[in-house]
């Protein structure tokens, strides 16, 4: 089927990490992609970015770069989400073409595309929203769905929704990205809570909020929202939405139709089979103590875990996933971190990435045939055939650890045999043992990347665990060669 992009002269209005992202999959689909910033480094960024696959407004300034975007004969926009509505490039005449966010983008390519049901699940509010979406993301991939994070969170959306090949995404969706979205219709989204800001991007906190409320527009399955927060459970009450599928958030006793809790325990009473008499347990206090360090959790991560629990069981993943999810779940740490320079060689921790999608996304910006890849582990049943045809142009040696290397060693075999392989034997001091010999295939200039594309239960006790162990053994290299440059 043809793109509705191809031939298409399109304009991209900020250059930011999305609109990059945007331009670049707008022109992989044959579009006539034409760059807008006034910013030269962006500018620059662009081009190095992209090439000759676009071309670039040469105006200097807000004004003549709107002057030109207008008179440009361009069929759409994509607006990046830091050009606020009183920049002059958001500001364009009626008469110019529509205005999309990049968030509209990726849902008009994916609707288009084979992965057309891939499930949105959206998370939106004022804080919280970080948090919520990464915990939904662990709870999906650890339950075995094919699922990431994308949005403000991660990924730029319109890079997944045109990869395709996941069957769920988990999307932080700010204010300005809702902004200039308007055909959007998740599965499931959540409101977490609302607290005037970024009023010099809206121009008032009405603005705001209305931009806000667009998380429940067109809402498929589940439209969540904190009974302690006034304006989203006013909004969703004003919605006109089947009341079946709102979906309240206490934490309280739960009424039937709510997630809750009931003494220590996080209980579903909207997703069972009988949530008139039962309550379902999804985890307990217990389970989220190592976030906090807390035996009762603070009020915070109570409430996007809360979240992060109804927008997984409003996708179907059972309780004990949910919980695993919990459990697996670390806040901002194991995610692509560098926790080392040793004698030019960058080892970088993502222990989070736990299946194919996520480990090929780590690779993604590595120079070519430079990572020293720290894989395997619980394979959960996944093929890495792809995987490794997709990356072996980034990889220069593999270190195989996991009770059962034999599909990475097969995976390989078929798709990179050019690719040296140093399998490690399970026992005593694993991690140290596997960052030694990945220091041994390294050069200056080289990453050792630990991005297992699996579960981590086989050898550890969660991905953190492998994280700081990793950490841990980077630490000591640097120490026992008296090299290290920096320590993260």
């Amino acid at each position: 089927m043809t793109s509705q992009f191809a031939g298409a002269s399109i304009g991209v209005l900020g250059l930011g990490k999305s609109g990059i992202a945007a331009a670049e999959v707008l022109s992989s689909l044959r579009a006539k992609v034409t760059c807008y910033d006034a910013s030269e480094e962006a500018l620059v960024r662009a081009r190095e970015a992209l090439g000759d696959r676009a071309a670039y407004c040469p105006a200097k300034g807000e004004e003549a770069q709107a002057e030109q975007a207008a008179g440009g004969d361009h069929k759409l926009f994509i607006v990046s989400p830091g050009i606020p509505p009183r920049n002059p490039l958001y500001r364009l005449p009626e008469t110019a073409a529509p205005l999309w966010s990049e968030v509209e983008l990726a849902w008009q390519i994916q609707a288009e595309g084979p992965n057309r049901d891939c499930k949105w699940l959206c998370i939106t509010g004022t804080n919280g929203k970080t948090t919520t979406t990464g915990m939904l993301a662990q709870m999906l991939i650890t339950g075995g769905v094919v699922a990431t994070a994308v949005g403000n969170y991660g990924t730029p959306i319109v890079e997944v929704a045109a990869e395709g090949a996941v069957d769920a995404l988990a999307v932080e969706l700010s204010s300005a990205q809702l902004h200039s979205t308007y055909t959007l219709a998740p599965w499931a989204s959540v409101w977490l809570n609302f607290a005037p800001d970024h009023i010099d991007w809206h121009g008032s906190a009405d603005d705001y909020a209305w931009d806000k409320s667009k998380i429940y527009k067109g809402v498929q399955r589940a439209a969540l929202y904190p009974a302690t927060e006034e304006l989203p459970t006013k909004v969703l009450a004003q919605s006109g939405l089947d009341p079946k599928i709102m979906i309240g958030l206490t934490p309280g006793i739960p009424a039937p139709g709510f997630l809750g809790v009931i003494e220590d325990l996080i209980v579903d009473r909207a997703f069972g089979e009988n949530p008139e008499k039962q309550a379902l347990e999804l985890a307990s206090f217990t389970d989220l103590q190592h976030l906090t360090g807390q035996e009762t959790p603070t009020s915070a991560i109570l409430q996007d875990t809360l979240a992060a629990a109804g927008l997984a069981r409003a996708y179907g993943l059972q309780p004990e996933w949910v919980r695993r999810g919990i459990q697996e779940f670390e806040l901002e740490k194991h995610r692509r971190a560098v926790v080392g320079v040793v004698n030019g060689v960058t080892y970088i921790d993502d222990s989070k990435a736990t299946n194919t999608h996520a480990a090929a996304a780590s690779l993604r910006d590595v120079a070519e045939k430079h990572a020293v890849w720290i894989v395997g582990g619980d394979p959960k049943g996944q093929d890495f055939h792809s995987l490794v045809e997709v990356v072996a142009s980034k990889v220069k040696a593999a270190v195989l650890i996991g009770l059962d290397p034999e599909p990475f060693e097969e995976a390989f075999a078929q798709n990179a045999p050019e690719i040296p392989l140093k399998r490690i034997n399970p026992g005593d001091n694993l991690m140290e043992r596997t960052v030694q010999a990945a220091a041994a295939l390294a050069v200056p200039g080289d990453v050792v990347l630990l991005a297992p594309a699996c579960a981590s239960w086989d050898q550890f006790k969660n991905y953190g665990e492998r994280g700081e162990l990793f950490a841990r053994a980077a630490r000591q290299l640097a120490e026992g060669q008296h090299g290290e440059e920096h320590l993260g």
